[in-house]
Formats: structure tokens, sequence, C-alpha cells
């Protein structure tokens, strides 16, 4: 709307000089060089009759042209806004001007340089606005020039706090939600990706401001619950012991290790006396995990986040809450979730929208059946978590987010001023909190009358008059859109099964097993959702590096093999060329078991094979003919899962059969016999004929 109705302007006074030193042009380009005016603070946040209100800020001048005769001015609405719709409208309004201006108070600033800036500082007595009683006032900042004409307007808000503290509702009870996520840096061992979360860690960084605003919480007597990714703490354990980062086509030694050390000393400061929340270890796709039927894997991420946070924190984690990728979850995932012991679900408002629309904001506490049992819900108010999770380190941004945080919460406590409601605040996963906004904020809840800090326990404790009628569970599509897809959670599931598999030779697991399985459930999370070629690069990176251990067993190739005999045996080599011991089973196989037949292997082919090592096994063979026949070698895992490649070789067999034995007998019994029978007749013939030759004499 905004850039709407500055395209009309431009277009009107084409080519018109509005006023001196002001030329509005009409090219997109130049139009994106208006004149600008920031608000960057407003003191007090909640000012009473005997207060000065201050506002400060910026007039900037990105044109090429001098503004001239500048001054900025206060403008403020006399009614207070009796509706949060109310509050939208004034905060998302067009660029013009609106509500009473204080005359007496300008800021008066001259010349404003081409692609410079002026700050001004507006100081108004809160008596001369003449305000009612306690509510929410809209006010303007606007810079103009000398004839009047509007340069630049900032909306923004105040909340008037009068003297008479009865005058006030009772105050809202109001619990946090603190994240602490990151996606990962790292696929399996100790060498990372990037080096960026060592700047994260910083006390200057994302996570760092998030820790620091945390920790201002503690000494304003604000609860806080912690929801933090376990992957971050183990990450920071890992650098802190000494990590290795890619870099181009090199790896070298990774520099953040102390500040990885000096974030979990001022986190674990940061949380002691808060609840901690360990989500699944990397924040795991928890909904769409469910919906690949791979709900285990949401148990293990479980139970090894919980691990890690008590071992990094020296805490014990909160059991029994759990907070749904984006607050929003299926009824199948809320079961799942269930039953890894989850009894509190922190959701979107709109994952159970109301019944009927009500006239103020109801209580956040509601609940849903599971297959599990009943599930409390807390319900993270919308507006106000985005609104907290939109500021940006733009300049005001934080300032503006802090006024309409203000204005917000005190509208809704103004909505039932003689009910004590709760509120739940919770900024998104990758909140990014411009310096002191979450200080302010926080700072903000424990001071001003109308909030009550509380814990979200306390919050999902607490009973309720009368809790407002809730449809059913909600979850848009656009939500199942963005989960990780069947066929990215298909990849994971061959590499989990490939790895079980490969795990199952061990006797005890090597920790590259565990290295591996944190790796999966690093390629799980849910910071792939938009950036999935990421994921499925650390899938592909385990494959590869279980494949190459699995190559490490192996039968070897034997050469040429014969057997001399009917019966006999053959050697086979079975290699181990892991550090650890394997167990494995060898099945050996004839293809014509009818010519050339394979006996019993020794100990039924369970073979138990040391580091580094082979070992030989004479293979019983037998045979009824001689010839060439093929057998095969296969290794097995203990529950008969085949393990690696099929051997197959030939049997040269130069042995008799027992056929052939047979005839052969047969045929020598007639060849000798025949044989006699000439002899004797030679015999019988020659004594004839020595009869007949003495008869002649």
């Amino acid at each position: 709307m905004r850039t709407t109705w500055r395209v009309l302007l431009a277009g009107v006074v084409a080519a018109t000089v509005v006023a001196p030193g002001l030329v509005l042009d009409t090219t997109p380009a130049e139009a994106a060089r208006e004149p600008a005016i920031t608000v960057t603070s407003v003191t007090p946040n909640a000012p009473g009759p005997k207060d000065t209100l201050r506002i400060t800020g910026t007039v900037s001048n990105p044109g090429k042209r001098p503004l001239t005769d500048v001054t900025t001015r206060l403008r403020y609405g006399s009614l207070p806004l009796v509706s949060r719709e109310q509050v939208n409208e004034h905060a998302t309004a067009p660029d013009a001007p609106t509500g009473n201006p204080v005359y007496g108070h300008d800021a008066e600033l001259g010349t404003v340089r081409p692609r410079g800036d002026r700050q001004f500082e507006l100081a108004v007595p809160v008596r001369n606005l003449y305000l009612g009683g306690f509510g929410v006032y809209p006010i303007t900042v606007e810079a103009f020039t000398s004839d009047g004409t509007s340069l630049a307007v900032q909306r923004t808000f105040i909340v008037n706090t009068p003297d008479d503290k009865g005058a006030i509702p009772q105050a809202t009870r109001i619990g946090w939600l603190m994240p602490l996520v990151d996606r990962p840096h790292r696929q399996a061992g100790t060498t990372f990706e990037d080096d960026l979360l060592a700047r994260s860690m910083a006390p200057d960084g994302r996570l760092g401001r998030i820790v620091a605003g945390g920790g201002s919480a503690s000494a304003a007597d604000v609860p806080l619950t912690w929801a933090v990714d376990p992957g971050v703490l183990h990450d920071a354990q890992t650098m802190g012991a000494g990590y290795r980062v890619r870099s181009g086509n090199e790896v070298v030694t990774g520099t953040g290790g102390p500040a990885a050390s000096d974030f979990l000393a001022r986190l674990t400061s940061a949380t002691e006396g808060d609840d901690v929340v360990a989500l699944p270890y990397a924040d795991v796709d928890t909904v769409a995990l469910t919906r690949a039927g791979l709900s285990g894997d949401i148990t293990t991420a479980q139970s090894r986040g919980e691990e890690v946070t008590g071992e990094a924190l020296g805490v014990t984690p909160s059991r029994g809450m759990t907070w749904p990728p984006d607050g929003l979850a299926d009824q199948k995932a809320l079961n799942a979730l269930a039953s890894t012991g989850a009894r509190t679900a922190v959701l979107r408002d709109t994952a159970l929208p109301l019944a009927e629309q009500q006239t103020y904001t109801p209580d956040p506490v509601a609940s849903v059946r599971t297959t599990s049992g009943k599930v409390t819900v807390l319900l993270a108010d919308s507006t106000l978590s985005d609104i907290v999770g939109s500021a940006t380190s733009r300049p005001g941004s934080a300032s503006l987010a802090e006024q309409r945080f203000l204005a917000e919460t005190a509208l809704i406590t103004a909505e039932r001023p003689n009910t004590s409601r709760g509120l739940v605040i919770v900024p998104p996963r990758d909140w990014n909190p411009p310096d002191n906004l979450a200080s302010s904020l926080l700072a903000d809840t424990a001071e001003v009358p109308w909030l009550a800090p509380t814990s979200l326990q306390d919050l999902s404790e607490t009973p309720q008059d009368e809790p407002p009628t809730r449809q059913r569970l909600t979850y848009p599509s656009r939500a199942k859109k963005a989960e990780l897809s069947q066929n990215y959670l298909d990849g994971a599931r061959r590499v989990h099964g490939s790895l079980n598999r490969y795990a199952t030779i061990f006797t005890r697991l090597p920790s590259r097993i565990e290295d591996y399985n944190l790796a999966i459930l690093r390629a799980e999370s849910t910071a792939w959702r938009t950036r999935r070629a990421r994921g499925q690069a650390t899938l592909v990176t385990v494959a590869s590096a279980v494949e190459r251990q699995r190559r490490r067993v192996s039968v070897e190739q034997p050469g040429g093999l014969s057997l001399a005999s009917s019966e006999g045996s053959v050697p086979l080599n079975v290699r181990n060329g892991l550090d650890e011991p394997v167990t494995v089973q060898l099945r050996v196989l004839s293809a014509n078991p009818g010519r050339m037949s394979v006996g019993d292997l020794p100990n039924n082919g369970s073979l138990t094979i040391p580091p580094r090592q082979r070992v030989t096994v004479q293979v019983p063979m037998s045979t009824v003919a001689s010839g060439v026949v093929e057998v095969s070698a296969q290794l097995l895992t203990a529950d008969d899962y085949v393990y690696g490649p099929t051997r197959t070789f030939t049997v040269t067999s130069t042995a008799y059969g027992s056929v052939a034995i047979i005839i052969t007998s047969v045929a020598l019994v007639f060849l000798f016999a025949g044989s006699g029978y000439r002899v004797v007749r030679r015999v019988l013939a020659a004594r004839r004929g020595r009869a007949t030759g003495g008869g002649a004499r």
C-alpha cells in the first residue's frame, strides 16, 4: 500500500517542484530515494502523566538534492485504540500524517544533505497530550518542510499508564519460550563444513545475543523456558575439544574452540534456575519423520538429545514438553511425540482455531487427545511471536518491534480488565534479534504493570474459568508441503538400514557407528526443509563412508581351486581390514550340488576375525564326477542379512566318481577275464602241439 501511494504521488507531481529543496522524481530508481524517518527510541516505555515522552530518531535523505528547512513533529491520537485490529491498521496505514499535531515541541533540523541524515529528539510532557486513562494511543512522527509539505512519517504507539495503579487492569500472565536452535554445520566426525557457528556463538553473534537476552531475564526475575537444540551444544563441545573445517579443497584447523567453550559457559549461567527443554537432536523434522514411518528416529533423537543437553549444561532437562517445527503438527505427529513422553505441546494459536470468534484474546491453554493420553497444548500468540521475530538490524526496527509488543500486550490486558489471562510468546527457531532487543523485551515483561512474568509450566497448570471451544487440530497444506519429502526420507531410511546391518558385525560398537547415526539425524533436521541439497549431501557422505567400511570385511577372491579326490576341502580366506574384531557368517553354495556338494562348515560357518587379520576356512566338498563346478561364497550378518558382495569361483575335480569307478572296475574284470581266457587257450594249444609232436617220433 505504501509503494502504491508513493507511485501515484510521484505521477501527479511528475515534473513539479513541490517545495524548496524537495523534488519528487518519477523514475523507479529515484522513487527508492525518497526521504525517510526512523524512530530509534521511545522512552519511557510506559509513560505516566508526570513523565516527559522522549522520541529519538533520524531523518535520511537518500536523494541527490538537499532537503531544506526540515522539521520533525509528534502527532497523536487522543482516543485509545480498542482492538488489536486497530493496532494493526495504524501500524500498516499509508505514509500520510494522521493525528493531532503537538505544537511547541518541534525539532528543527535545517538542511539534510544529499545522501545524508540528521538526528532528532522530541521531548513532550505527557500532561500536554491530555490522554485519558490506561490505554494504547497511536502516535506518528512526521518530517516536513517549512511550507508544511510532509516528507516522511513513522507510526508507532505509546501505552499511557496512570499513577493510580488501581486503574490498571489485572496483569496478564506472560510466559516465554526462548529458542536456541541452529542448522547443522557438520556431517560426521569432527570436521565441520564451515566455521559460521563460532561467529554465531560469539557474544555479538546471533546465538550469543539470545543467550545475553536470556541471561538478563534472570536478573529481571523473568522465568524462561529454553528450547535447546542439543546438536548446537554437541557442536560446541566438539569445537572446544578441537575440530577441523573444510576451506575450499583443504581441511584446516578450526579456530572457534575458545568461543564455543565460552558460549557454553555463558549459556549454562543464563539457564540456571530456568526450565530447559531438550529438542530432539539436530531438531529433526518430527512431523515429516512420522509421516514417513520413521518414528523410531524421533525416539532416538529425543533420547540422545536429552543426554547431550544434560552433559553440556549440567542440568536435568525438563521432560514432557515438545515444540514441533513452526509450532504446527498433525494428529499423527502429536501421537508420535506423546509416545516419547511429551505431555505438553507448544503450538501456534492457528493450530487450534476458535470455534467462534471472540471479542478478546482467550487463554492459551487447551488440550488434545492422543493415542498416549491427553496432551496439554500451550498456544503461542501468532501476532506477537511474529512481531518479536520480524525485527531486524535495520535502524529503528527494534524500537518499532518493542513499542508494538507493548501496545499489543497492553490491549490484550485491557480486553478483559478484571480477568487475568495467560499469554505465550515464542520467537521463531531462526530468531536473529537485533542488539539488546531480547533484553529490552524481557525487561519490559518484568517492569510494565500490565504484565506478570510466569513460566510455561505454571501457565499449563493454571485452571481456566471459561475455556473457549476450539476446532480440531489443524495442519495447513502449506505446512505439509514444507516438510522434508517422502523421497528425501526414503533415502535416509536406506542409509540407516545399511548402517544397521554394518553395525551387527561388531560385538562392541566402535564410536564411528554413533557418529554415523548422529550424522543421519543431522540430515533429518528441520533446517533442511528449505536447503535439502545440504541434507542430502550428508546422507551421501554417510552412505559412502559405511560402504568403504563394509568392504574391509570380505571373502578374498580365490585362485584356481581343485579337488583331487571324491571328498576333500578347498581353502577360502576371509579378511578383516578394520581395527575391531568382527563376527560374520560364511555361506558357501555349489551351482551344481548333484555333481559337487558342499559339506557343513566348521562352527556352522560362524567366524570371529581379529582386527587387521584374515582367517582361512577349509570348506568340505565331495564330488561324483570330474570336471569344473561354479561355487559361490557369501558373508552374512548374525541375523542373516547379506553382507558385502558374493564371490564366485570354480572348483575343478580331477578325481573319479563312484560310477566311473564301477564302470572302470567292470571293464577291468572283463579285460582281465578276456586276457586270461586267451592265455589259457594259448597254453592249452601249446600243450596239444607238444603232444602231437611226440607221437610222430
